[in-house]
């Protein structure tokens, strides 16, 4: 218990770290800086075929965090219709109260390749050419990303959603090549580690549970 806890906390620490670089980098000179709009960097919902009836791998939205970067679980299922992404896109939940408690996730978790789907209620964003992937999950974690999102929410009460068209128009300061460089290979390593930690968490309370029930069952 111990150990989860402490990985738990040191995943905080390294995106923490990986966030403040991100601000330092692209979001220190807001008001000096040429802006673009955000289409210009990242792609939202990229088209993909998969066969109906096919079984693929699938994310819930309640396996995405409201904190972290990890998905929780991805299990198989029949596809009939949802989001669908790849390695490395950001999922950003579009419904209310999802989006205003931050569920958003970085897809670390599927082969080089492979296509999954998940909730209709994702929004897919994907970063576009010479654009770090790191950079596209740090920017929807941003505060002011995720004010603008939340601040153009539409539809009845209760089920409020944002739509990427809105999303599309948020302006953000020009990034040039060496930024992106420099963040993406220091971020890739603080990401990749939160990665292993994860991982080992979800064998340490995957075993934990086994021995409380183990326990149980010998009482």
């Amino acid at each position: 218990v111990d150990r989860i806890k402490l990985n738990e906390q040191l995943n905080q620490k390294l995106e923490e770290t990986a966030h403040l670089l991100f601000n330092d980098k692209f979001f220190t000179e807001i008001e000096t800086s040429e802006v673009e709009r955000l289409d210009e960097y990242v792609d939202f919902n990229p088209k993909h075929i998969i066969k109906k009836n096919a079984i693929v791998s699938y994310v819930e939205m309640s396996d995405v965090q409201e904190s972290s970067l990890s998905i929780k679980n991805v299990s198989p299922k029949r596809f009939i219709a949802g989001a669908k992404f790849k390695k490395l896109d950001t999922l950003l939940a579009r419904i209310t109260p999802c989006l205003e408690n931050g569920k958003t996730a970085l897809v670390d978790c599927l082969n080089d390749n492979e296509i999954a789907f998940g909730s209709t209620e994702f929004i897919v964003m994907r970063a576009r050419k010479n654009i770090s992937p790191y950079w596209v999950y740090c920017l929807a974690r941003n505060e002011n990303f995720r004010a603008y999102a939340i601040s153009s929410m539409v539809g009845s009460s209760g089920r409020q959603r944002v739509h990427s068209d809105y999303l599309k128009l948020f302006q953000i300061p020009r990034a040039n090549t060496q930024q992106m460089t420099e963040f993406h290979e220091i971020v890739e390593k603080l990401f990749g580690l939160v990665k292993v930690v994860f991982q080992e968490n979800t064998l340490l309370k995957s075993l934990l549970d086994n021995l409380l029930s183990k326990l149980a069952k010998a009482k």
